[in-house]
């Protein structure tokens, strides 16, 4: 079967339609790799509780983080590029008012966590603290107990041959 045979209004429109499909693609997959890198960097500043190892989130930040060049969002002629930068920059806003940021903010930060650690460990001495006083405890109530069987069987084995008028043939094996 032969191909058919198109004029060449044909196949310059056939060709701009398959540019624009592969453009089309290439956009969404290029947007989908923003947001998701969006999402990662949000995922990471409320897991580190408000800081991001970056320090600041730039537009830029999430460009690299997408695998993206930084001057991906400064095409001026595309609408959808310049929606997505819109909505970059949004997310960048937003991230940035959650990030904890100066000195002296992270320094608290730091302190609450010293703080905790600190109130953990005291905890954890305060509680290694009575185990070793319920051990020495329960350590001192052994011997005495060992000793009270001690007394208790040496009175048994005492009563026994008294009991037995002296019938009782004494075994040097001792019982435990």
């Amino acid at each position: 079967m032969k191909r058919p045979v198109r004029s060449k209004v044909e196949n310059r429109q056939r060709i701009a339609a398959e540019g624009s499909n592969a453009a089309r693609r290439k956009f969404r997959a290029s947007r989908a790799a923003i947001e998701n890198a969006m999402e990662r960097i949000e995922r990471a500043v409320e897991a580190n509780g408000g800081e991001y190892l970056g320090g600041r989130v730039s537009i830029a930040e999430v460009l690299r983080e997408a695998g993206k060049s930084e001057a991906y969002l400064r095409k001026k002629d595309q609408p959808s590029v310049i929606e997505l930068r819109q909505r970059v920059k949004d997310f960048v806003d937003r991230a940035n008012m959650l990030i904890e940021q100066g000195a002296r903010s992270i320094r608290q930060v730091e302190t609450d966590r010293v703080r905790d650690a600190q109130d953990e460990l005291k905890r954890v001495q305060q509680v290694y603290a009575e185990a070793e006083l319920e051990y020495a405890d329960t350590r001192k109530r052994l011997e005495t107990a060992e000793k009270t069987i001690e007394e208790l069987r040496s009175e048994v084995t005492t009563f026994r041959t008294t009991l037995c008028d002296e019938k009782v043939v004494k075994l040097n094996s001792k019982r435990r």
